[in-house]
């Protein structure tokens, strides 16, 4: 069965390529590519390059919290919401004058 132009439903989905993920992740084209690769980022490839789903690069920019849910609360490092808690240990210097 062939699909031609007017087969295409209105709601499906725009692909990006890796220049305009570059884009707008400010980040160079070969990064964007290996994170594509790695399954970072979903996409695949369309003959010789890559095309991702606007909605996988949304997904990747809300897993991270960067985008959707404001009220989320990251898991990760110490920031200055999220205070280090004392830590129990010490090295204490001894023989040292």
């Amino acid at each position: 069965m062939q699909i031609y132009a007017g087969d295409v439903p209105q709601e499906f989905e725009p692909f990006l390529t890796v220049r305009e993920i570059s884009e707008i992740l400010r980040l160079d084209r070969f990064s964007v590519t290996i994170m594509i690769r790695n399954g970072i980022i979903l996409g695949g490839k369309v003959g010789r390059s890559y095309r991702v789903p606007r909605s996988a690069l949304f997904h990747y920019l809300e897993e991270r919290g960067l985008v959707g849910n404001a009220t989320k609360r990251r898991e990760g490092p110490p920031t200055a919401t999220n205070e280090r808690e004392p830590s129990t240990h010490r090295t204490e210097r001894t023989g040292v004058s």
